[in-house]
């Protein structure tokens, strides 16, 4: 236990997975329809999804006074309310969802909307995959329209980047809707529309349909925005205690396009950053490249580094962050014991040294949510243990960080 007080050394080694110039392109469309009196409905797809995709889920039901209470799907994927309910028709409603970067993988999904009561005339799904899509906040514009014109729109709003997925689609009370010209039809279940295209450059856009009959209709659209392959893949990023307390940071990458730089930076708490120091990149190579760089003054007790990779354009992505124990500063030390603790473990110590007590574990994340800190006066605390697993862990007080085992 001595030896990992004065070090610690922690290897970290993670892959960005990226996907390389997939433009967005539509997959699979599965639809269902029922008239008959159900508070749930559900479809499945016709084929396995892909890890990584959108899915796209209109919902369209009777009954102004209903909503819907949940959208789950087989792999446990997270759908997001696109908007609020909207009330068509004087008591018709329509919802629209989205879940992205899902997980797949074998065994098609089936996704099954539950609802708040019974329908008494109609309830449908409609729900898309997509590929190349964003998987970091995707969803970009929505608009939602209600008419009984024949001229079926969602009214516009402008995207905010080029290559946007905009998915359209479409509901009549009666009569039969066409899509719009520019869009590709995916589904005309029960004479609705669901329709996509790719708009090439950021600006105005709607879905637009056409109504025969020109009776009472809801028309929705939803854009998201491309997944744009990150400039650098990383294969690795290490930081390792030397001498003197010093600490190396090593990290290689797989590929890189037009990457200016990194910036190698430090924090004492895992959110304030500090450049370290600034190393030159590749610019542009497909073979690997091997970086390192010295920090000479670590932050004392648990120290956090990430990369920030630049393009030339200036555009910055970060790496993961990874943590090393270095040397406390000298002065006054606490008492902690037992050593190795089991349920509890005391600290002694001054009054100011006993403020701000945390307790992280071997790869630098914060364990108070399952530690109960207790003060049994200025100079002592008590803190359970009970809910956290056997393994190495790190007091932390203002300036300082102490190991201990809970076994």
């Amino acid at each position: 236990m001595k030896n990992l007080y004065y070090l610690l050394i922690l290897f970290v080694s993670f892959a960005v997975a990226t996907e390389t110039s997939h433009a967005q392109a539509w997959v699979a469309t599965a639809t269902k329809y029922t008239g008959s009196s159900s508070s749930s409905i559900n479809q499945t797809f016709s084929s396995p999804s892909t890890t990584g995709h959108l899915i796209v889920v209109h919902l369209s039901y009777d009954n102004v006074s209903r909503q819907v209470s949940t959208l789950v799907d087989t792999k446990g994927n997270n759908y997001i309310r696109i908007h609020t309910a909207q009330t068509w028709n004087t008591t018709f409603r329509s919802e629209l969802w989205y879940a992205y970067n899902i997980t797949g993988g074998p065994g098609a999904i089936k996704i099954t909307a539950t609802l708040s009561g019974a329908s008494s005339s109609f309830l449908q799904i409609y729900m898309s995959e997509y590929s190349g899509i964003s998987n970091v906040s995707p969803l970009d514009l929505h608009a939602v329209g209600t008419g009984t014109s024949t001229t079926v729109t969602s009214g516009s709003g402008s995207t905010t980047a080029p290559n946007e997925l905009i998915v359209g689609v479409a509901v009549g009370s009666n009569g039969t809707i066409t899509g719009g010209g520019t869009f590709t039809t995916r589904s005309n279940l029960n004479d609705n529309i669901v329709e996509d295209k790719i708009g090439a450059t950021a600006g105005s856009y709607s879905a637009t349909f056409s109504s025969v009959t020109g009776n009472h209709w809801v028309a929705e659209l939803a854009t998201f925005k491309p997944l744009i392959p990150l400039p650098v893949k990383l294969i690795n990023f290490d930081a390792r205690v030397l001498t003197e307390n010093r600490v190396q940071l090593d990290w290689a990458t797989a590929m890189e396009t037009n990457n200016d730089h990194f910036d190698v930076q430090h924090s004492s708490n895992g959110s304030d950053w500090a450049v370290v120091s600034e190393v030159k990149g590749a610019g542009t190579t497909n073979g690997t490249t091997q970086y390192s760089a010295i920090d000479n003054k670590p932050y004392p007790g648990v120290c956090y580094y990430r990369l920030a990779q630049f393009d030339m354009d200036g555009r910055a992505t970060y790496s993961e962050t990874v943590a090393v124990h270095t040397a406390p500063v000298p002065g006054k030390q606490i008492k902690i014991y037992p050593v190795p603790a089991d349920s509890y473990l005391t600290v002694e110590g001054g009054t100011a040294e006993l403020q701000g007590v945390s307790v992280i574990n071997s790869i630098g994340q914060w364990m108070n949510d399952k530690v109960q800190i207790t003060r049994d006066n200025d100079q002592k605390i008590t803190l359970s243990l009970s809910l956290l697993p056997r393994g190495v862990y790190f007091l932390k007080t203002k300036d300082k960080s102490y190991p201990f085992y809970k076994q």
